[in-house]
């Protein structure tokens, strides 16, 4: 069953703090919408599977956006005063003698302020973090073709 979405503004979602399990939607004001969209040049593939999504779309008559903050596998977003990722707090697992230790490829956040910049930081097993801005799908509605920008190794 899907689950009811929570609406919030910029300032109300900064203020969240641990696991949401519901969607996020967030609407930026046009200023913070005119911040966030400047100098994204998206590229034409398929998102990756992993790391948080920021999906944004206009609506006709709606001053500014809306970002949807959704984890690409159904999981919790997790995060406090504007940063934000999938998942719970990562652990650190530590190897049986003589295994491999698992495959770590990195954590990412995204982190967020009042004037609508968004950050992508964190650590990667290699390279580092860095946020990518995706063409979306055309909607059956006729609504604007969203952005979706990712935070990943």
């Amino acid at each position: 069953m899907a689950r009811t979405p929570m609406f919030l503004t910029l300032r109300e979602f900064l203020k969240l703090r641990g696991k949401q399990k519901n969607p996020v939607i967030v609407h930026y004001n046009e200023k913070q919408w005119a911040t966030l969209t400047r100098d994204l040049k998206p590229v034409n593939k398929t998102p990756p599977k992993t790391g948080l999504q920021m999906i944004l779309t206009t609506l006709p008559g709606l001053p500014g956006g809306l970002v949807e903050f959704r984890c690409p596998d159904g999981g919790p977003i997790t995060g406090a005063e504007g940063q934000a990722r999938c998942g719970g707090k990562p652990g650190v697992d530590f190897p049986e003698p003589g295994t491999r230790p698992p495959e770590f490829e990195g954590i990412c956040i995204t982190k967020n302020d009042t004037k609508g910049r968004t950050q992508c930081f964190g650590f990667c097993k290699s390279g580092s973090c860095r946020k990518t801005a995706y063409a979306g799908k055309s909607t059956r509605l006729g609504l604007p073709t969203p952005l979706i920008i990712v935070c990943r190794c």
